[in-house]
């Protein structure tokens, strides 16, 4: 849908743009339709002011600025993976989103929750078929779980989540930026 109003868009600044450029233009700005507005009217102007009737992957390239823009499972897979730089550009990109801070900390919760759960599954000897079955998750992410699991003890992955129950205790009663918590736990966990 979005490839669509973007060629519309364009369409009515008497410019043309194929699909691979409307893509092109996501991947590099991001889904945020002010932003998106913005960076076609930059475009148009671009294209126009050059003689093109055709606005170029090269044009989108030249001329618009890149925005990060994390999905909902970025932070998340970012701890899973123990990327620093990758959780903090997420964190960002949620606060920019003025996404609520306990919203942040349930989805680290319950990784780690799903975590334990999955570490201590296998520990009793279960597949991870059966750890799937048992848990409804799915099968791969029970794969990652297992080795994530691996790289830390059922100990570490419980002092994880008693630090998670903390922040959350002390978001809810601070004036502080919840944020700070968040950051903190980011440091100490990747």
């Amino acid at each position: 849908q979005l490839i669509g109003w973007i060629q519309r868009h364009i369409k009515h600044e008497s410019l043309e743009a194929d699909t691979d450029v409307c893509r092109m233009l996501l991947s590099q700005c991001g889904k945020d339709m002010d932003v998106l507005s913005s960076e076609i009217d930059k475009l148009c102007a671009y294209a126009l002011s050059n003689g093109k009737s055709t606005v170029t992957g090269e044009d989108v390239l030249r001329v618009c600025s890149s925005v990060f823009d994390s999905d909902a499972f970025g932070l998340t897979n970012a701890l899973l993976a123990k990327d620093r730089a990758y959780a903090f550009d997420c964190l960002l990109d949620l606060k920019r989103k003025k996404t609520e801070p306990t919203i942040v900390l349930g989805s680290i919760f319950k990784l780690f929750s799903d975590i334990l759960a999955v570490a201590n599954l296998a520990e009793e000897g279960f597949s991870q078929k059966d750890i799937s079955q048992k848990l409804k998750f799915h099968e791969y992410k029970v794969g990652l779980y297992i080795k994530y699991s691996r790289k830390s003890s059922i100990a570490e992955l419980e002092r994880i989540l008693s630090e998670c129950r903390r922040i959350d205790v002390s978001v809810k009663r601070s004036m502080l930026s919840p944020y700070t918590s968040i950051e903190k736990f980011i440091c100490t966990v990747v």
